[in-house]
Protein backbone atom coordinates (compact mmCIF):
# COMPACT_ATOMS: atom_id res chain seq x y z
CA UNK A 1 0.00 0.00 0.00
CA UNK A 2 1.39 3.40 -0.75
CA UNK A 3 2.54 6.15 1.51
CA UNK A 4 -0.09 8.26 -0.30
CA UNK A 5 -2.89 5.66 0.50
CA UNK A 6 -2.43 5.51 4.10
CA UNK A 7 -2.15 9.49 4.61
CA UNK A 8 -5.49 8.97 2.72
CA UNK A 9 -6.57 6.82 5.37
CA UNK A 10 -4.84 8.52 8.35
CA UNK A 11 -6.84 11.76 7.50
CA UNK A 12 -10.14 10.41 7.14
CA UNK A 13 -10.19 8.90 10.84
CA UNK A 14 -8.70 11.83 11.92
CA UNK A 15 -12.55 13.69 11.41
CA UNK A 16 -13.19 11.23 14.65
CA UNK A 17 -10.91 12.38 17.39
CA UNK A 18 -11.71 9.85 19.50
CA UNK A 19 -10.57 6.98 17.10
CA UNK A 20 -6.50 7.43 17.07
CA UNK A 21 -4.59 4.50 15.15
CA UNK A 22 -0.92 4.86 15.89
CA UNK A 23 0.71 2.74 12.47
CA UNK A 24 3.70 0.99 14.20
CA UNK A 25 5.64 -2.19 12.14
CA UNK A 26 5.23 -5.50 13.25
CA UNK A 27 6.18 -6.63 16.71
CA UNK A 28 7.37 -10.56 16.35
CA UNK A 29 5.16 -12.29 19.47
CA UNK A 30 7.11 -13.58 21.99
CA UNK A 31 4.16 -15.43 24.01
CA UNK A 32 3.44 -14.62 27.50
CA UNK A 33 3.27 -17.43 29.62
CA UNK A 34 3.06 -21.55 29.22
CA UNK A 35 -0.32 -21.05 28.95
CA UNK A 36 -0.96 -18.61 27.09
CA UNK A 37 1.32 -20.04 24.58
CA UNK A 38 -0.81 -23.23 24.65
CA UNK A 39 -3.96 -21.05 23.61
CA UNK A 40 -2.24 -18.66 20.97
CA UNK A 41 -0.64 -21.35 18.68
CA UNK A 42 -3.80 -21.97 16.57
CA UNK A 43 -5.14 -18.45 16.69
CA UNK A 44 -1.15 -17.63 15.89
CA UNK A 45 -1.37 -20.32 12.66
CA UNK A 46 -4.82 -18.73 11.51
CA UNK A 47 -3.97 -15.00 11.50
CA UNK A 48 -0.35 -16.00 9.78
CA UNK A 49 -2.88 -17.77 7.18
CA UNK A 50 -4.98 -15.26 6.90
CA UNK A 51 -2.24 -12.84 6.32
CA UNK A 52 -0.69 -14.99 3.92
CA UNK A 53 -3.75 -15.19 2.13
CA UNK A 54 -4.51 -11.36 2.12
CA UNK A 55 -0.83 -10.73 0.74
CA UNK A 56 -1.71 -12.56 -2.10
CA UNK A 57 -5.01 -11.05 -2.58
CA UNK A 58 -3.90 -7.20 -1.84
CA UNK A 59 -1.06 -8.01 -4.79
CA UNK A 60 -3.85 -9.18 -7.53
CA UNK A 61 -6.98 -6.51 -8.67
CA UNK A 62 -10.24 -6.42 -6.31
CA UNK A 63 -13.44 -7.42 -8.42
CA UNK A 64 -15.32 -3.96 -8.43
CA UNK A 65 -17.99 -5.61 -9.75
CA UNK A 66 -18.43 -8.68 -7.40
CA UNK A 67 -20.91 -8.19 -4.37
CA UNK A 68 -19.91 -6.74 -1.04
CA UNK A 69 -21.38 -9.19 0.83
CA UNK A 70 -20.57 -13.00 0.68
CA UNK A 71 -21.64 -15.29 3.33
CA UNK A 72 -19.50 -18.33 1.58
CA UNK A 73 -16.76 -16.35 1.42
CA UNK A 74 -16.30 -13.79 3.70
CA UNK A 75 -12.64 -12.01 5.73
CA UNK A 76 -12.03 -12.97 8.98
CA UNK A 77 -12.28 -9.83 11.31
CA UNK A 78 -12.36 -12.07 15.09
CA UNK A 79 -8.80 -13.39 13.72
CA UNK A 80 -7.56 -9.95 12.73
CA UNK A 81 -8.47 -8.65 16.21
CA UNK A 82 -6.98 -11.92 18.30
CA UNK A 83 -3.65 -10.80 16.12
CA UNK A 84 -4.03 -7.17 17.76
CA UNK A 85 -4.36 -8.81 21.25
CA UNK A 86 -1.55 -11.36 20.80
CA UNK A 87 0.96 -8.33 19.73
CA UNK A 88 0.54 -5.84 22.13
CA UNK A 89 0.83 -8.41 25.12
CA UNK A 90 5.21 -8.31 24.49
CA UNK A 91 4.48 -4.32 24.73
CA UNK A 92 7.73 -3.66 27.62
CA UNK A 93 4.66 -1.67 29.92
CA UNK A 94 4.70 0.87 32.54
CA UNK A 95 4.20 -1.44 35.57
CA UNK A 96 3.42 1.01 38.22
CA UNK A 97 0.24 1.73 36.93
CA UNK A 98 -2.90 0.79 39.06
CA UNK A 99 -6.34 0.90 38.24
CA UNK A 100 -6.66 4.04 40.26
CA UNK A 101 -4.74 6.05 37.26
CA UNK A 102 -7.73 7.56 35.58
CA UNK A 103 -7.02 6.55 31.85
CA UNK A 104 -7.32 8.47 29.00
CA UNK A 105 -7.36 5.82 26.63
CA UNK A 106 -5.57 2.70 25.90
CA UNK A 107 -6.10 1.49 21.71
CA UNK A 108 -4.69 -1.58 20.50
CA UNK A 109 -4.75 -1.95 16.69
CA UNK A 110 -3.70 -4.57 13.97
CA UNK A 111 -2.75 -3.73 10.02
CA UNK A 112 -2.59 -6.96 7.94
CA UNK A 113 -2.03 -5.42 4.96
CA UNK A 114 1.44 -4.39 5.99
CA UNK A 115 1.65 -6.83 9.16
CA UNK A 116 1.91 -3.77 11.54
CA UNK A 117 0.57 -3.02 15.34
CA UNK A 118 -0.42 -0.10 17.39
CA UNK A 119 -0.54 0.33 21.25
CA UNK A 120 -1.59 3.45 22.99
CA UNK A 121 -2.32 4.68 26.44
CA UNK A 122 -2.85 7.49 28.33
CA UNK A 123 -2.74 7.74 32.11
CA UNK A 124 -3.87 10.81 34.35
CA UNK A 125 -2.52 10.31 38.10
CA UNK A 126 -5.14 9.71 40.78
CA UNK A 127 -4.03 13.01 42.71
CA UNK A 128 -3.50 15.54 40.10
CA UNK A 129 -4.50 16.01 36.14
CA UNK A 130 -0.89 15.62 34.77
CA UNK A 131 -1.09 12.81 32.87
CA UNK A 132 1.19 10.42 31.24
CA UNK A 133 1.17 9.52 27.30
CA UNK A 134 2.76 6.23 26.10
CA UNK A 135 2.89 4.81 22.23
CA UNK A 136 5.17 1.41 21.82
CA UNK A 137 6.09 0.30 17.63
CA UNK A 138 8.25 1.46 14.93
CA UNK A 139 6.02 3.79 13.16
CA UNK A 140 7.83 7.26 11.92
CA UNK A 141 6.16 8.72 15.11
CA UNK A 142 8.23 6.64 17.39
CA UNK A 143 11.52 5.60 15.67
CA UNK A 144 12.35 9.32 14.81
CA UNK A 145 11.72 9.85 18.74
CA UNK A 146 8.58 12.07 17.95
CA UNK A 147 10.67 14.96 17.29
CA UNK A 148 12.00 14.68 21.00
CA UNK A 149 15.22 16.81 21.27
CA UNK A 150 17.54 13.99 23.11
CA UNK A 151 20.86 15.38 22.83
CA UNK A 152 20.81 15.91 26.46
CA UNK A 153 19.39 12.73 27.41
CA UNK A 154 20.72 10.16 30.13
CA UNK A 155 21.32 6.19 29.13
CA UNK A 156 18.89 3.82 30.85
CA UNK A 157 20.06 0.57 32.55
CA UNK A 158 17.30 -1.98 31.45
CA UNK A 159 17.85 -5.10 30.25
CA UNK A 160 15.30 -5.53 27.22
CA UNK A 161 15.18 -1.70 26.65
CA UNK A 162 18.52 0.98 24.73
CA UNK A 163 16.87 3.93 25.96
CA UNK A 164 17.51 7.67 26.95
CA UNK A 165 15.66 9.33 29.63
CA UNK A 166 15.23 13.41 30.50
CA UNK A 167 13.78 16.69 29.68
CA UNK A 168 13.97 18.79 26.56
CA UNK A 169 12.50 22.28 26.11
CA UNK A 170 9.30 22.90 24.07
CA UNK A 171 7.19 26.03 23.91
CA UNK A 172 9.14 27.18 27.05
CA UNK A 173 8.63 24.17 28.46
CA UNK A 174 10.60 21.45 29.97
CA UNK A 175 8.93 18.14 29.37
CA UNK A 176 10.32 14.66 30.73
CA UNK A 177 10.52 11.13 28.58
CA UNK A 178 11.81 7.87 27.98
CA UNK A 179 12.15 7.11 24.26
CA UNK A 180 14.23 4.02 22.81
CA UNK A 181 13.94 0.85 21.34
CA UNK A 182 13.59 -2.88 22.35
CA UNK A 183 15.52 -6.22 21.68
CA UNK A 184 12.74 -6.87 18.91
CA UNK A 185 13.14 -3.45 17.52
CA UNK A 186 9.94 -2.14 18.64
CA UNK A 187 10.81 1.95 19.84
CA UNK A 188 8.81 3.35 22.74
CA UNK A 189 7.81 6.91 23.76
CA UNK A 190 6.73 8.08 26.93
CA UNK A 191 5.82 11.47 27.61
CA UNK A 192 5.25 13.08 30.70
CA UNK A 193 5.23 16.62 32.47
CA UNK A 194 7.43 19.18 33.70
CA UNK A 195 9.75 20.51 36.82
CA UNK A 196 7.45 22.46 38.60
CA UNK A 197 5.06 19.91 38.64
CA UNK A 198 7.92 17.70 40.64
CA UNK A 199 9.51 16.05 38.03
CA UNK A 200 12.33 14.68 37.86
CA UNK A 201 15.62 12.75 36.29
CA UNK A 202 15.38 9.96 38.89
CA UNK A 203 11.59 10.05 39.08
CA UNK A 204 12.01 8.92 34.91
CA UNK A 205 14.97 6.61 35.72
CA UNK A 206 12.84 4.57 37.81
CA UNK A 207 9.92 5.00 35.56
CA UNK A 208 11.87 3.60 32.24
CA UNK A 209 13.22 0.38 34.56
CA UNK A 210 9.70 -0.18 35.27
CA UNK A 211 8.85 -1.06 32.03
CA UNK A 212 8.19 -4.82 31.22
CA UNK A 213 6.02 -7.32 29.43
CA UNK A 214 2.51 -8.67 31.03
CA UNK A 215 4.55 -12.33 31.00
CA UNK A 216 7.47 -10.49 33.20
CA UNK A 217 4.41 -8.92 35.40
CA UNK A 218 3.21 -5.79 34.00
CA UNK A 219 -0.51 -4.98 34.82
CA UNK A 220 -2.88 -3.57 32.35
CA UNK A 221 -6.13 -2.05 33.23
CA UNK A 222 -7.31 -2.43 29.99
CA UNK A 223 -8.64 -5.69 29.86
CA UNK A 224 -10.59 -4.90 33.15
CA UNK A 225 -12.03 -1.90 31.58
CA UNK A 226 -12.69 -3.22 28.33
CA UNK A 227 -16.49 -4.00 28.79
CA UNK A 228 -17.46 -4.98 25.56
CA UNK A 229 -18.77 -9.12 25.40
CA UNK A 230 -17.22 -10.42 22.61
CA UNK A 231 -19.36 -13.53 22.17
CA UNK A 232 -21.87 -10.72 21.40
CA UNK A 233 -19.92 -8.80 18.64
CA UNK A 234 -21.06 -8.94 15.12
CA UNK A 235 -19.40 -8.05 12.01
CA UNK A 236 -20.47 -8.04 8.06
CA UNK A 237 -19.53 -11.06 5.90
CA UNK A 238 -17.55 -9.09 3.46
CA UNK A 239 -16.53 -10.19 0.44
CA UNK A 240 -13.03 -11.68 0.31
CA UNK A 241 -12.67 -10.82 -3.28
CA UNK A 242 -14.08 -7.61 -3.03
CA UNK A 243 -12.32 -5.82 -0.19
CA UNK A 244 -9.14 -6.02 2.41
CA UNK A 245 -9.19 -5.56 6.10
CA UNK A 246 -6.83 -2.47 6.85
CA UNK A 247 -7.23 -2.37 10.29
CA UNK A 248 -8.69 -3.91 13.40
CA UNK A 249 -8.68 -1.87 16.43
CA UNK A 250 -9.98 -2.16 20.25
CA UNK A 251 -9.91 0.82 22.35
CA UNK A 252 -11.19 2.14 25.63
CA UNK A 253 -11.77 5.33 25.94
CA UNK A 254 -13.50 6.78 30.40
CA UNK A 255 -15.73 9.13 28.42
CA UNK A 256 -16.51 7.25 24.91
CA UNK A 257 -16.79 3.86 26.33
CA UNK A 258 -15.31 0.32 24.62
CA UNK A 259 -15.06 -0.42 20.98
CA UNK A 260 -14.32 -2.46 18.43
CA UNK A 261 -13.69 -1.25 14.97
CA UNK A 262 -13.09 -3.02 11.80
CA UNK A 263 -11.84 -0.67 8.74
CA UNK A 264 -12.06 -2.09 5.32
CA UNK A 265 -10.47 -1.09 1.65
CA UNK A 266 -13.41 -1.85 -1.18
CA UNK A 267 -11.72 -1.00 -4.40
CA UNK A 268 -9.09 1.89 -5.38
CA UNK A 269 -10.85 4.42 -3.32
CA UNK A 270 -13.20 3.30 -1.42
CA UNK A 271 -13.60 2.50 2.43
CA UNK A 272 -15.42 0.80 5.02
CA UNK A 273 -15.16 1.65 8.60
CA UNK A 274 -17.60 -0.32 10.88
CA UNK A 275 -17.48 0.29 14.99
CA UNK A 276 -19.25 -1.39 17.78
CA UNK A 277 -19.54 0.71 20.73
CA UNK A 278 -21.12 0.18 24.16
CA UNK A 279 -22.49 4.02 24.28
CA UNK A 280 -24.60 5.75 22.33
CA UNK A 281 -22.79 7.77 19.27
CA UNK A 282 -21.39 11.34 19.26
CA UNK A 283 -23.25 11.50 15.98
CA UNK A 284 -26.60 11.97 17.62
CA UNK A 285 -25.79 15.30 19.56
CA UNK A 286 -23.04 16.65 17.63
CA UNK A 287 -23.55 20.07 15.37
CA UNK A 288 -21.10 18.82 13.03
CA UNK A 289 -23.67 15.99 11.73
CA UNK A 290 -26.85 16.33 10.68
CA UNK A 291 -29.68 13.49 10.57
CA UNK A 292 -30.17 12.96 6.81
CA UNK A 293 -33.11 9.89 7.59
CA UNK A 294 -34.26 7.09 8.98
CA UNK A 295 -35.32 4.22 7.25
CA UNK A 296 -35.40 0.21 7.82
CA UNK A 297 -33.36 -2.47 6.35
CA UNK A 298 -34.91 -5.75 4.91
CA UNK A 299 -34.67 -7.43 7.90
CA UNK A 300 -36.19 -4.94 9.82
CA UNK A 301 -33.46 -3.04 11.50
CA UNK A 302 -34.43 0.93 12.21
CA UNK A 303 -31.06 2.73 10.78
CA UNK A 304 -30.21 6.60 10.56
CA UNK A 305 -27.95 8.13 8.11
CA UNK A 306 -26.12 11.25 9.24
CA UNK A 307 -24.08 13.71 6.96
CA UNK A 308 -21.36 15.60 8.08
CA UNK A 309 -20.63 19.43 7.11
CA UNK A 310 -18.23 19.73 3.97
CA UNK A 311 -17.65 16.21 3.72
CA UNK A 312 -19.09 13.58 0.73
CA UNK A 313 -19.08 10.98 3.55
CA UNK A 314 -21.70 9.29 4.50
CA UNK A 315 -22.74 8.05 8.05
CA UNK A 316 -24.90 5.20 9.29
CA UNK A 317 -26.21 4.48 12.93
CA UNK A 318 -28.29 1.48 14.61
CA UNK A 319 -28.80 -0.62 17.23
CA UNK A 320 -29.29 -4.29 17.88
CA UNK A 321 -30.69 -3.61 21.76
CA UNK A 322 -27.15 -5.36 22.84
CA UNK A 323 -24.69 -2.48 21.51
CA UNK A 324 -24.46 0.64 19.09
CA UNK A 325 -23.31 0.32 16.02
CA UNK A 326 -21.58 2.75 13.34
CA UNK A 327 -20.91 2.60 9.55
CA UNK A 328 -19.04 5.11 8.09
CA UNK A 329 -18.71 5.02 4.37
CA UNK A 330 -16.07 6.70 2.05
CA UNK A 331 -16.83 6.33 -1.16
CA UNK A 332 -15.71 8.42 -4.60
CA UNK A 333 -17.60 7.04 -7.07
CA UNK A 334 -21.52 7.06 -5.77
CA UNK A 335 -22.15 4.11 -8.13
CA UNK A 336 -19.54 1.89 -6.32
CA UNK A 337 -21.47 1.50 -3.00
CA UNK A 338 -25.41 2.71 -2.97
CA UNK A 339 -27.65 2.74 0.08
CA UNK A 340 -29.41 -1.08 -1.15
CA UNK A 341 -25.75 -1.99 -0.64
CA UNK A 342 -24.85 -0.71 2.80
CA UNK A 343 -28.25 -1.97 4.29
CA UNK A 344 -27.32 -5.20 2.94
CA UNK A 345 -23.97 -4.98 5.00
CA UNK A 346 -26.27 -4.22 7.82
CA UNK A 347 -27.93 -7.34 7.61
CA UNK A 348 -25.22 -9.32 7.28
CA UNK A 349 -23.83 -8.10 10.22
CA UNK A 350 -26.87 -7.99 12.67
CA UNK A 351 -27.41 -12.00 11.50
CA UNK A 352 -23.55 -13.00 12.01
CA UNK A 353 -23.34 -16.28 13.98
CA UNK A 354 -19.33 -16.46 14.00
CA UNK A 355 -17.27 -16.98 17.05
CA UNK A 356 -13.39 -15.72 18.44
CA UNK A 357 -11.70 -19.06 17.59
CA UNK A 358 -9.37 -17.39 21.11
CA UNK A 359 -10.62 -15.80 23.24
CA UNK A 360 -8.07 -16.33 25.98
CA UNK A 361 -6.22 -12.78 24.27
CA UNK A 362 -8.63 -10.71 25.29
CA UNK A 363 -8.17 -12.07 29.56
CA UNK A 364 -5.34 -10.23 31.33
CA UNK A 365 -2.63 -12.35 32.36
CA UNK A 366 -2.06 -10.37 35.80
CA UNK A 367 -5.07 -9.78 37.92
CA UNK A 368 -3.53 -6.85 39.46
CA UNK A 369 -0.26 -4.86 39.89
CA UNK A 370 2.46 -6.53 41.94
CA UNK A 371 5.64 -3.61 42.90
CA UNK A 372 9.35 -4.16 43.01
CA UNK A 373 11.15 -2.01 45.12
CA UNK A 374 11.88 -0.04 41.90
CA UNK A 375 7.78 0.76 41.53
CA UNK A 376 7.42 1.62 45.39
CA UNK A 377 10.13 3.97 45.62
CA UNK A 378 8.45 5.91 42.35
CA UNK A 379 5.16 5.48 43.74
CA UNK A 380 6.77 7.37 46.20
CA UNK A 381 7.71 10.45 44.04
CA UNK A 382 4.78 10.21 42.08
CA UNK A 383 2.61 11.05 45.50
CA UNK A 384 4.62 14.32 45.74
CA UNK A 385 3.58 15.37 42.91
CA UNK A 386 1.54 18.57 42.66
CA UNK A 387 -0.46 20.40 39.86
CA UNK A 388 1.13 23.14 37.73
CA UNK A 389 -1.61 25.51 37.93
Amino acid sequence: MSWQKKTQIGAIHMKNLWLVILLITALVVIGCSNESKESTTSEESSAQAENREKKVTAAEEKDNSAPLIDENNPLNERAMLEEAMNRQRDVLKLSFITDDYRNGRVGVGYYPLDDEFSYGASYTYPHIISSIFFEGGTTNLTSDNGHIDTSNGEKLDHDSLDALYGAYEFSGEDTYYITGEDKNGTSYIVKAGHSDEGYTNEMMKLMGKSMKTEEEGAYDPFYHMFSLDIDKLKFPKVNKNRSDIYAAVVEVDNTLGSSATITYLTGDEDQLSYRIKDKESLWVNDDLYKKIGEEQTADGYSVIEYSDNGEDDRYFYWSDDVYYYELEVTSYNDKTINTEDIYTIIDSAMSDDRVFANKAVFDAINEKPTFTENEKELNKLIEKLEDKY
